[in-house]
């Protein structure tokens, strides 16, 4: 059974992001010997994922009084950052592997999501000063 399963049914607002980084171990091409071992860069990107799903996973068990709250928002954008800083890692650990399958791909998609996590970031930042400007208002 895939790793992805036990998130079908949840409805938080992170479950198609933790699915998206869950099947990507999954949609790789598996080679032709079936007596496989992996390598340390599949078993480092394997460990990078298992992390990064955990941590998602954490963030997206907040009940609704949580979600979406500062100290939630903090919580994110601080795993976020430890996300980012854990995948430099991972492409400064395997630099031989960056042009080939999957990094190659690994790469535009972490950077793709990145752009997304910045859009978030700017939302979150517009909202909190919509927020100062409406209690200026109210004084």
């Amino acid at each position: 059974m895939p790793a992805t399963d036990s998130y079908q049914g949840s409805s938080s607002p992170l479950t198609s992001f933790g699915r998206s980084i869950l099947s990507i171990r999954r949609d790789q091409v598996p080679t032709m010997d079936g007596s496989h071992d992996p390598t340390s860069q599949e078993l480092e990107l394997e460990t990078f994922q298992k992390q990064v799903a955990e941590q998602f996973n954490e963030l997206s068990s907040a009940g609704p009084d949580e979600l979406l709250s500062l100290s939630w928002v903090r919580n994110l954008l601080d795993v976020f950052i430890c996300c980012q800083e854990e995948f430099r890692i991972v492409l400064f650990n395997n630099k031989g592997y960056l042009g080939r399958p999957p990094m190659d791909r690994l790469i535009g998609e972490f950077y793709e999501r990145s752009v997304k996590a910045l859009d978030v970031c700017n939302a979150i930042r517009d909202g909190i000063e919509q927020v100062r400007q409406w209690e200026k208002l109210l004084e």
